[in-house]
């Protein structure tokens, strides 16, 4: 009996560590996320001028390009932790995971758009940091609910 009880207690730690891991993993990615957004609005809003502050769009680019990269290291040791996961907790990853990969292209399209010339392909680049924005909403909005699980 007691053999049987601390075989469970063990099983149960290492279930709700596992679901911390993905708790803990989600909080990560919707932060990094939070942050894509917030620094694609600042892009999109300093671009609407004439003017606008090339330096500003170099630097917040720089810090989108970090937060990009810890979304994909998330991503990465989800995948290598091979977390058990519901049918509907597969299908949000799948689906949390292709989100991640649209924002890479739309990120990287912008960022290409901006080493050419900022000023010339403004118009561009401010309707690609829109687009990074409404993804990375949807992508926290996704990782939120894998969170919850």
């Amino acid at each position: 009996m007691k053999i049987s009880m601390r075989l469970c207690g063990v099983l149960l730690l290492a279930a709700s560590s596992a679901l911390a891991l993905d708790k803990e993993i989600a909080g990560k990615m919707m932060e990094a996320s939070q942050r894509l957004e917030t620094d694609a609005r600042a892009i999109s809003v300093a671009l609407k001028s004439k003017n606008a502050a090339v330096d500003e769009v170099h630097k917040r680019l720089a810090q989108m390009d970090a937060d990009m990269a810890k979304l994909q290291e998330s991503v990465s040791e989800v995948e290598a932790s091979e977390l058990e996961m519901s049918a509907r907790d597969k299908r949000d990853w799948e689906l949390l995971k292709t989100k991640v990969k649209l924002l890479e292209v739309f990120h990287t399209n912008k960022k290409a758009l901006a080493a050419e010339d900022v000023m010339k392909n403004r118009t561009m680049i401010r309707a690609h940091a829109d687009g990074v924005a409404l993804r990375a909403m949807k992508l926290r909005q996704t990782a939120a609910g894998l969170q919850k699980s």
